[in-house]
């Protein structure tokens, strides 16, 4: 109940900041009011996406859906993160145009909205302080805390402009808006790319992970292995593991023993083929048909 509260004023605050920074940036020809909207923008649709991809990703596992709709919510991630580059390409278009040609900006306008923006991002975050560490929110709460500093930076400007009468300013804050869009937006796309192409997440160290497994007395080897990321923070392993030839109970306490060392690393999706010999392929990735030729 609370998420979903949180979730309803966030978004409220969000979407009205946006709509009167995008409305003041025109009317005061202040472009980097523009792109604080423009990041404003896309924090709205972060969580609205956000929040219908969590609907789907609660949903249970299928018989056409084995591992669920953890991915949906990547999908979305996918599509903010290219939202946010083309904006930032389209805002460093129009901050050029602006070096050469600056337009006077109405700081009447400008600054008293940019200074109502920066305490809505705020309060935004304060809204958020409790939940940002989880992995859900965490997203959101990251998103926002850029658009605070975006917000820093034209208010910035604004004093500048005031100060010394120059509107150069103004542009020259947009470049600093466009790296952030631009870097966020590019480590969105990174990040959802990674899991789409089921990568090694980039925090685990698959080489340790089998060397640690390898490192259990009853096991003599580990092969054909694979980590990967089923959705956001949801993480699965598979592997052959060669034991001895002994009881089946005695391979089954090495499993649930590999499982739980796996499993403190979270790692929650753990699938483990207890074997007695050794797949033809060399190293621990048993090489099939279908991966690339020539990888060693």
């Amino acid at each position: 109940m609370r998420e979903n509260a949180n979730f309803k004023l966030l978004f409220l605050i969000s979407f009205l900041l946006f709509l009167l920074e995008a409305l003041a940036g025109y009317f005061s020809h202040s472009l980097s009011l523009l792109s604080d909207s423009l990041h404003l923008l896309s924090d709205t649709l972060s969580l609205l996406l956000s929040f219908f991809a969590l609907k789907f990703v609660k949903r249970p596992p299928s018989l056409k859906a084995t591992f669920g709709y953890q991915k949906l919510g990547l999908l979305f991630t996918i599509f903010n993160g290219l939202f946010l580059v083309l904006s930032s390409l389209y805002i460093l278009y129009e901050a050029i145009e602006r070096l050469k040609s600056p337009n006077p900006i109405n700081l009447k306008i400008m600054l008293p909205v940019a200074i109502v923006g920066l305490l809505g991002n705020v309060l935004m975050l304060f809204i958020l302080h409790k939940d940002h560490k989880d992995i859900h929110w965490k997203s959101a709460w990251l998103h926002i805390l850029g658009d605070t500093l975006s917000s820093v930076f034209v208010i910035l400007s604004g004093v500048l402009i005031y100060l010394s009468g120059f509107s150069f300013f103004d542009p020259i804050a947009s470049v600093l808006i466009v790296i952030l869009l631009f870097v966020g937006g590019i480590r969105v796309i990174r990040s959802g790319l990674v899991v789409f192409l089921d990568l090694v997440p980039p925090h685990f160290q698959l080489s340790e992970i089998i060397k640690e497994l390898k490192s259990h007395p009853e096991v003599e080897n580990v092969h054909d292995v694979h980590l990967w990321s089923i959705g956001h923070g949801v993480y699965a392993f598979s592997a052959h593991v060669k034991v001895a030839d002994r009881h089946l109970s005695l391979a089954d306490k090495v499993r649930a023993d590999l499982e739980e060392r796996l499993r403190s690393k979270g790692i929650t999706h753990v699938v483990l083929q207890m074997e007695a010999t050794s797949c033809e392929g060399k190293g621990e990735l048993c090489h099939h048909e279908f991966y690339a030729r020539g990888e060693k």
